[in-house]
Order: structure tokens, then sequence, then C-alpha cells
């Protein structure tokens, strides 16, 4: 047993332990405990499985794979060392981000090809070494935004040449509150060529969308393909 369920007020938590004492609780306690226990661990276990193939199953039919085609999740699954890596790009969700992405890969050639190797767009997935693909899918989120707007009654300068705002009479502050819809959650997915016509997933990343100051999908997705060009 990985660990031992142990209530925290109306929680039930699951902490790490190499064994598993359940002295001082009544035989009628912990037979509730443990069965508590294997059924969050059934359910986490099926939510997991359900969305992950519910994620591959929409990945594919992005791709227009046929399901006679395996898509299998490796991280650690190099690029080719065949040169040029025949690459195929599906940027679907912004025309301006597909048309950066093509332009990132010609700079890739420009200044790296020689030391590292050549990227190859081709217009086909069956003729492609790797996949690198975007797209947006999911349930839109809204998010509750304050605005805080001020009106200052008089604005004075001071002898250091300096302007400070103070409130004077009829000065004003008007907060707005409202709801803010973001964009769908971002996809984004590495594929490399296997065996027997599979497609080994090397990267996967998804965007909520929510911390857009933090996130870059592509420049994530664009620097797995320079390790692994790197790497080889």
């Amino acid at each position: 047993v990985p660990g031992v369920l142990e209530q925290v007020g109306n929680r039930f938590v699951v902490r790490a332990h190499q064994h598993v004492p359940v002295f001082g609780v009544r035989p009628e306690r912990r037979q509730k405990l443990i069965g508590l226990l294997i059924i969050l661990l059934t359910t986490s276990l099926g939510i997991v499985a359900q969305t992950d193939k519910t994620e591959i199953n929409r990945l594919r039919q992005e791709l227009n794979l046929p399901d006679t085609i395996p898509i299998i999740a490796d991280s650690k699954r190099d690029f080719p060392v065949s040169k040029p890596v025949k690459i195929f790009l599906l940027i679907k969700h912004n025309k301006s981000f597909a048309k950066s992405f093509v332009k990132w890969v010609e700079d890739w050639n420009k200044k790296d090809a020689n030391k590292f190797g050549k990227l190859e767009i081709v217009s086909k997935i069956d003729d492609a070494d790797v996949v690198a693909t975007q797209f947006r899918y999911g349930v839109k989120k809204y998010v509750e935004t304050t605005r805080v707007r001020t009106s200052i009654g008089k604005i004075q300068r001071d002898d250091d040449e300096t302007f400070t705002g103070q409130s004077i009479g009829n000065s004003k502050v008007r907060v707005e509150r409202g709801y803010e819809g973001l964009n769908f959650p971002l996809y984004s997915y590495l594929l490399v060529r296997g065996d027997q016509n599979a497609w080994i997933l090397n990267f996967w990343f998804v965007d909520d969308g929510i911390d857009r100051l933090k996130t870059n999908p592509e420049a994530r997705l664009q620097g797995k393909i320079e390790s692994q060009m790197k790497k080889r």
C-alpha cells in the first residue's frame, strides 16, 4: 500500500509511508477507511485513463489518423538521425502563428542547419518524420475582472517640478466588475514516427489561458524541437 488515509477535519488525506500503521483504529473504522481508499484510488485512475483516451482521440481526429495507426506516449523517444528531418506542421488555432512557425523553421535552417541538421517542411503527414501541431479544444472559461477608474479633482505642481494627485472635493473612484471569457485551452503536441506506422507522442502541453503572462505555447513547442535537433 503506497500511503495511509488520514482524516483531517472533514477531509481525507492520503500520506505516503513505507508502512501503514493503523494502531489505535477500531477494526470497523479501519475497514471503512480501507474501503474508502480503494474507491478513491479506483476513481482517480479511471478519470486519468478516460482523460488520456479522450485527448488521444481528439489528437487523432485533428491529424485525421485512422484508428489502425497507434499513438503511443513516450517522452524519451528522440528525433530520427536522418537528414533532413521532415516535419509536418499543423498549427490550427491562429493563421498568424502558423506563418510565424514556418518563419521559425526558415530561421533555424539559415542559422543552425549546418551544425545540427535541416528541417524540411512537408505538406502531407505520410511524408513526415515528425509532426508539430497546436489546436484549441474544450470548454470556454470565464474569470471575474475588476477595474478601478479614478478622477482626480485637482493636479498640483510641487516645487521639484513633479506632479502629485490630490483628492480635493470632486474626486471620484468608480469600481467596475464583470466577467471576461478566456480562449479555449490550447493543446500542443510533438510526435515522432515510430515502427510499423505508429506515432510516438514525444511532447504534449496544455495551456488553459489563465496565466497569459507566464505561458508561451509556441516557444515551448519550438524549444522542444530545437533541443531534439541538437541531441541528434
